[in-house]
């Protein structure tokens, strides 16, 4: 009987032995040679774009359904996190409109993250708004960021960008103010219909990253009847109206009755030689049948 339970005693010492080592070997155990990062800090500055990303960003707000990719800004990565962030225009505005970007480097009171991460609004709610609210060390590592320049991946801060004005859309409005470009000849992709004898407005919104909406120059509208040459087109002026919005007034006594004829707007910035042309020459036929009218 002793003799027995002897021999159990050593098969499952053996048996112990033997798992703590497969655990102590290395090569069995890639824990030890792959070990798992605990800690939200290692070897990044947490006031550094990689930093925020691992300590914040990736963490607590790239959720399922949230900034996870289904909407901007984007914080599945760090390339991304930054792409949608610095000097990105905002979307979701407060009441006001009172920002323009997301992230202004330098420039904390500007910048739209800052606002969302610390509001006590209820219609816009603190972000993360299924996370709780950032600590205190948090905030400052964001605000670090932000005031040091919002520095990218290589540590080079971030400058402005200068890009051509955007022309967002066109209207036309009769002189009783009744909208008219959605009467149309044959849908969508065709002229819309002007009274022969009359004067109608265009209302074209525009907008530039450098430059406010009523500094912008050039500012013309050309008028031609044939779709893709605009050499000796007309020339029509327009003034600013509000907003982000151009208006040109068209006496239809100028123009042959029954014709189509084909617009397009001409505005630039007082940074950049180039001229924001819309549409543009390389853009399908469609669009430039949507930017026409005919007098009838």
């Amino acid at each position: 009987m002793k003799r027995q339970i002897l021999l159990v005693f050593v098969i499952v010492s053996s048996l112990f032995l033997g798992c703590e080592k497969a655990i102590d070997d290395p090569q069995a155990n890639p824990f030890v040679t792959n070990p798992v990062d605990t800690s939200t800090n290692v070897n990044l500055d947490p006031y550094s774009i990689e930093g925020l990303h691992k300590n914040i960003f990736s963490l607590k707000c790239a959720n399922p359904t949230c900034h996870d990719g289904t909407f901007e800004p984007d914080f599945r990565t760090v390339q991304s996190t930054y792409n949608t962030l610095v000097y990105q225009p905002v979307i979701k505005n407060n009441a006001q409109n009172s920002f323009v970007y997301r992230v202004v480097p330098g420039n904390l009171q500007a910048s739209w993250l800052v606002e969302r991460l610390t509001t006590n609004d209820p219609n816009l709610g603190r972000m993360p708004l299924y996370a709780p609210s950032l600590s205190y060390d948090e905030l400052l590592w964001v605000y670090g960021w932000i005031t040091d320049g919002a520095k990218d991946l290589n540590g080079n801060a971030a400058t402005f960008p200068n890009t051509p004005p955007k022309v967002n859309y066109f209207v036309a409005y009769d002189a009783g103010n009744i909208r008219i470009d959605t009467n149309r000849q044959a849908g969508w992709s065709s002229p819309f219909i002007v009274n022969q004898g009359s004067t109608f407005s265009m209302l074209i919104s525009v907008e530039d990253d450098s430059t406010s909406t009523p500094n912008l120059l050039l500012n013309q509208l050309k008028v031609s009847p044939l779709r893709d040459d605009f050499t000796t087109a007309q020339t029509l002026n327009a003034v600013f109206y509000s907003g982000k919005l151009w208006s040109v007034s068209i006496n239809t006594t100028n123009f042959s009755a029954n014709t189509q004829y084909y617009f397009r707007y001409y505005v630039k910035d007082d940074d950049n030689p180039v001229i924001t042309e819309f549409p543009r020459d390389d853009i399908a036929y469609w669009y430039k049948e949507n930017a026409s009218f005919i007098i009838q």
